[in-house]
């Protein structure tokens, strides 16, 4: 076998796998022709200040996953999937994580930057650090 055989070979599996690797997350899919429109205009009230339910989720959103959208969800319908199956999102990777030292820090796993509330909230280094952060705060 000759080295442009062995290198094309060594590519197409790496595809291969990578494509399988990013297959074995069941990744939830958005509704097509779901209609928020009356849903975004909700006041809702947080930190003391109401704010229109839409502004409330691209906040919540950005916080979370560190971007605007989220897997072709809107801000608005990935809130309101994250409250209607909730056990599905909190296994999945979708907690910003990409913070370094953090990473370092607390000893995560990270895929892509991001990590899965569950991991995080059985993560013993988390729990400690938050624990501390409590106890500091009172």
């Amino acid at each position: 076998m000759n080295k442009m055989s062995r290198i094309f070979l060594s590519l197409l599996f790496l595809v291969s796998f990578s494509a399988h690797a990013t297959a074995a997350v069941d990744w939830p899919q958005a509704k097509a022709g779901m209609n928020f429109d009356k849903i975004e205009k909700i006041a809702v009230l947080e930190g003391g200040r109401k704010k229109p339910f839409d502004t409330f989720a691209l906040e919540s959103v950005r916080t979370i996953t560190g971007k605007t959208k989220f897997k072709q969800f809107s801000p608005v319908e990935l809130v309101i999937a994250w409250l209607t199956d909730t056990k599905r999102w909190e296994s999945l990777p979708i907690l910003d994580a990409s913070y370094q030292p953090l990473q370092k820090q607390l000893r995560l796993s990270v895929e892509e930057g991001k990590i899965s509330p569950l991991e995080l909230s059985k993560n013993s280094e988390f729990i400690l650090f938050t624990q501390t952060i409590i106890s500091k705060q009172q």
